[in-house]
């Protein structure tokens, strides 16, 4: 789903990661964002750094920035009041493609290598080397 604009601002797709460091925000190819914030998805915690992150990026108040989907799943649909989506593209970097942005998701993808018999080397040489 692409972004969409109205004239109570725009809608975008925001994938979240919590318990992460350091906090950053950015933009995949696609237009969703990626989030990666430091609290635990209790209580709202998470939610709560997300809206005070995209505020702070974005220039805009926190109650100009409101959860439509998603409060309590990662990938969220997010409504910020006053930006066009040419505004929003220009205020949230891109993040490079092809990478593994977080040290969780490299072992994901090392174990799910290891467990299909591929490069199980590798996932040793990784652990010896951290």
């Amino acid at each position: 789903m692409p972004n969409s604009s109205s004239l109570a601002g725009v809608v975008v797709r925001v994938w979240v990661t919590p318990r992460t460091s350091p906090e950053r925000i950015g933009r995949l190819k696609d237009g969703t964002i990626r989030a990666y914030v430091s609290p635990t998805p209790e209580r709202g915690k998470a939610n709560a750094r997300l809206i005070a992150l995209l505020a702070g990026l974005l220039g805009v108040p926190r109650d100009s920035i409101e959860i439509l989907s998603g409060t309590s799943h990662p990938k969220k649909l997010i409504r910020v009041g006053g930006l066009t989506e040419a505004e929003l593209a220009e205020r949230i970097p891109p993040l490079p493609s092809g990478h593994y942005l977080d040290a969780a998701a490299r072992r994901r993808r090392a174990r799910r290598l290891a467990t299909k018999g591929e490069v199980r080397a590798a996932g040793r040489r990784r652990k010896a080397v951290r």
